[in-house]
C-alpha cells in the first residue's frame, strides 16, 4: 500500500485489496526480474529496488554511495 501522505486507509474483502497503491508498479517486480530470460542476447542487466522515491530519495542516495557491480 502507498505510504505517502495524506494517508488513506486501506481495506480488503477476502478477494481484493482496496486503497491507494493497491495496484502499484511494485506488482511488476517479479516479472521485471525474470523478463530477460527469453531474450536471444543476454546483456548484463541490473535491477535496483529503492525506497523513499516519493519523499527524500534516501534509497537512491544510499545506492549512489555503493560501487557499481560489473558482469564477469
Amino acid at each position: 500500500m502507498d505510504t505517502v501522505p495524506p494517508f488513506i486507509n486501506s481495506s480488503e474483502d477476502g478477494d481484493r485489496i482496496y486503497g491507494r497503491g493497491a495496484c502499484d508498479a511494485r506488482g511488476l517486480s517479479p516479472s521485471d526480474s525474470g523478463g530477460g530470460e527469453a531474450a536471444p542476447v543476454k546483456p548484463f542487466v541490473g535491477l535496483l529496488f529503492l525506497v523513499g522515491e516519493e519523499r527524500d530519495s534516501i534509497g537512491a542516495k544510499a545506492a549512489n554511495q555503493q560501487p557499481i557491480a560489473r558482469a564477469s
